[in-house]
Protein backbone atom coordinates (compact mmCIF):
# COMPACT_ATOMS: atom_id res chain seq x y z
CA UNK A 1 0.00 0.00 0.00
CA UNK A 2 1.32 3.24 -0.97
CA UNK A 3 -0.03 5.08 2.19
CA UNK A 4 2.39 2.86 4.23
CA UNK A 5 5.46 3.77 2.27
CA UNK A 6 4.72 7.81 3.48
CA UNK A 7 4.94 6.45 7.22
CA UNK A 8 1.13 6.26 7.32
CA UNK A 9 0.11 3.11 10.08
CA UNK A 10 -3.66 1.86 9.72
CA UNK A 11 -4.54 -0.89 12.41
CA UNK A 12 -5.31 -4.52 10.67
CA UNK A 13 -8.74 -3.64 11.87
CA UNK A 14 -9.49 -0.31 10.43
CA UNK A 15 -11.25 0.21 7.46
CA UNK A 16 -10.41 2.51 4.77
CA UNK A 17 -12.03 3.23 1.48
CA UNK A 18 -9.53 2.76 -2.05
CA UNK A 19 -11.08 6.59 -1.87
CA UNK A 20 -9.99 8.05 0.55
CA UNK A 21 -7.16 9.88 0.53
CA UNK A 22 -4.69 9.79 3.54
CA UNK A 23 -1.59 11.94 4.19
CA UNK A 24 2.09 11.31 5.22
CA UNK A 25 2.25 10.12 9.04
CA UNK A 26 -0.75 9.60 9.66
CA UNK A 27 -2.08 6.82 12.39
CA UNK A 28 -5.77 5.00 11.66
CA UNK A 29 -6.29 3.51 14.99
CA UNK A 30 -8.57 0.12 15.46
CA UNK A 31 -12.09 -0.61 14.45
CA UNK A 32 -11.96 3.35 12.85
CA UNK A 33 -13.58 3.60 9.42
CA UNK A 34 -12.33 5.85 6.56
CA UNK A 35 -15.52 6.86 3.62
CA UNK A 36 -14.71 7.12 0.39
CA UNK A 37 -14.72 11.13 -0.27
CA UNK A 38 -12.69 11.34 3.36
CA UNK A 39 -9.32 13.39 3.18
CA UNK A 40 -7.05 13.21 5.87
CA UNK A 41 -4.17 15.54 5.92
CA UNK A 42 -0.45 15.01 7.13
CA UNK A 43 0.07 13.59 10.52
CA UNK A 44 -3.93 13.34 11.42
CA UNK A 45 -4.04 10.79 14.25
CA UNK A 46 -7.62 8.82 14.59
CA UNK A 47 -7.46 6.60 17.76
CA UNK A 48 -10.21 3.97 18.31
CA UNK A 49 -13.53 3.46 16.83
CA UNK A 50 -13.53 6.99 15.16
CA UNK A 51 -16.21 7.45 11.59
CA UNK A 52 -14.84 9.91 9.17
CA UNK A 53 -17.89 9.91 6.69
CA UNK A 54 -18.93 11.66 3.32
CA UNK A 55 -17.08 14.72 1.81
CA UNK A 56 -14.90 15.33 4.87
CA UNK A 57 -11.18 16.74 4.50
CA UNK A 58 -9.38 16.86 8.32
CA UNK A 59 -6.69 19.40 8.21
CA UNK A 60 -2.66 18.40 9.25
CA UNK A 61 -2.11 17.76 12.62
CA UNK A 62 -5.69 16.61 13.94
CA UNK A 63 -5.97 13.93 16.31
CA UNK A 64 -9.69 12.56 16.72
CA UNK A 65 -10.91 10.32 19.79
CA UNK A 66 -12.14 7.83 20.33
CA UNK A 67 -15.68 7.16 18.72
CA UNK A 68 -16.37 10.52 17.21
CA UNK A 69 -18.23 11.08 13.99
CA UNK A 70 -17.01 13.29 11.52
CA UNK A 71 -18.93 13.82 8.18
CA UNK A 72 -22.37 12.08 8.97
CA UNK A 73 -25.52 12.96 7.38
CA UNK A 74 -26.63 16.90 7.93
CA UNK A 75 -29.11 16.59 11.02
CA UNK A 76 -31.81 18.68 8.94
CA UNK A 77 -35.15 17.64 8.69
CA UNK A 78 -35.46 19.48 5.23
CA UNK A 79 -32.35 17.70 3.82
CA UNK A 80 -34.11 14.36 4.87
CA UNK A 81 -36.87 15.40 2.34
CA UNK A 82 -34.66 15.47 -0.66
CA UNK A 83 -32.83 12.67 -0.75
CA UNK A 84 -31.12 13.15 -3.82
CA UNK A 85 -29.40 16.42 -2.77
CA UNK A 86 -25.92 15.82 -1.92
CA UNK A 87 -24.25 17.30 1.65
CA UNK A 88 -21.64 19.93 1.61
CA UNK A 89 -18.16 19.52 2.22
CA UNK A 90 -16.74 19.55 5.88
CA UNK A 91 -13.42 20.92 6.37
CA UNK A 92 -11.34 20.68 9.67
CA UNK A 93 -9.06 22.98 9.94
CA UNK A 94 -5.62 22.06 10.60
CA UNK A 95 -4.30 21.32 14.44
CA UNK A 96 -7.88 20.57 15.72
CA UNK A 97 -8.42 18.07 18.62
CA UNK A 98 -11.81 16.69 18.58
CA UNK A 99 -12.55 14.63 21.86
CA UNK A 100 -14.60 11.58 22.61
CA UNK A 101 -17.88 10.43 21.34
CA UNK A 102 -17.66 14.12 19.18
CA UNK A 103 -20.45 14.11 16.27
CA UNK A 104 -19.93 16.61 13.83
CA UNK A 105 -22.69 16.78 10.46
CA UNK A 106 -21.56 18.40 7.15
CA UNK A 107 -23.87 21.42 6.24
CA UNK A 108 -26.84 21.34 3.95
CA UNK A 109 -26.05 22.63 0.25
CA UNK A 110 -26.62 25.91 0.35
CA UNK A 111 -26.82 28.26 -2.95
CA UNK A 112 -25.03 31.44 -2.54
CA UNK A 113 -25.07 31.03 1.20
CA UNK A 114 -21.48 29.41 1.44
CA UNK A 115 -20.36 28.30 -1.81
CA UNK A 116 -20.83 24.32 -1.65
CA UNK A 117 -22.77 24.33 1.95
CA UNK A 118 -18.97 24.33 3.16
CA UNK A 119 -18.73 24.18 7.08
CA UNK A 120 -15.06 24.66 8.11
CA UNK A 121 -13.57 23.90 11.79
CA UNK A 122 -10.48 25.03 13.83
CA UNK A 123 -11.19 24.42 17.53
CA UNK A 124 -11.07 21.99 20.27
CA UNK A 125 -14.29 20.04 21.17
CA UNK A 126 -14.58 18.30 24.09
CA UNK A 127 -15.81 14.93 25.64
CA UNK A 128 -19.88 14.50 23.66
CA UNK A 129 -20.64 17.71 21.91
CA UNK A 130 -22.19 17.62 18.89
CA UNK A 131 -22.38 19.86 16.15
CA UNK A 132 -25.25 20.23 13.34
CA UNK A 133 -24.14 22.99 10.62
CA UNK A 134 -25.87 25.26 8.60
CA UNK A 135 -23.38 27.96 8.87
CA UNK A 136 -19.38 28.31 8.32
CA UNK A 137 -17.72 28.27 12.02
CA UNK A 138 -13.95 28.75 12.21
CA UNK A 139 -11.76 30.10 14.91
CA UNK A 140 -8.98 32.58 13.65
Amino acid sequence: MAARLLGTQVHVSAVVSPQAVLGKRCVVGPFCVVGPGAVLGDAVRLHAHVVVAGRTEIGDRCEVYANAVVGGRPQDKKFAMHPVEEPGVLEIGSDCVIREQVTIHGGRYVVGRFGEGLARFCSFLIFSAAVALLALCCAQ
